[in-house]
């Protein structure tokens, strides 16, 4: 018996963490089951390893008065990582980030996000896993 699995197509991305961290904050919290499995895959496959968080001195701590947190690494020792996207993940992306730029919510920690998959989004390198 011949099984005749197609590849599923990936993008790749070079970020930086700052946009790592963005993207897994523009991810969707919620949806049907196939999609959370899907996009939990891409969160463990953005995600800081713990050896980047130890590389970069990565910490979180509490902000003031009780606003959430402040993330601060060291800049100088990231590095960029290239981030394989499966197309779906791509696509979720780029609806998040096109939904944001109609209804003028773009800002500066968005903006290379916005460049890189909806711009930039015919120059994306593809492979082919």
């Amino acid at each position: 018996m011949c099984l005749n699995i197609s590849p599923e197509l990936y993008f790749v991305m070079k970020l930086n963490v700052a946009e790592r961290l963005q993207v897994l904050e523009l991810l969707p919290q919620e949806g049907k089951y196939a999609a959370l499995k899907a996009l939990r895959k891409a969160r463990e496959t953005i995600s800081l390893t713990p050896q980047e968080i130890k590389e970069i001195n990565y910490v979180e701590a509490p902000a003031p008065a009780g606003r959430g947190v402040v993330i601060t690494w060291d800049v100088d020792k990231e590095k960029v990582r290239e981030i394989p996207f499966d197309e779906y993940i791509t696509t979720v992306i780029r609806d998040v980030l096109v939904k944001m730029d109609k209804e003028n919510k773009l800002n500066e920690r968005t903006f290379s996000l916005y460049e890189k998959f909806v711009i930039n989004y015919n120059t994306i390198e593809t492979a082919i896993k």
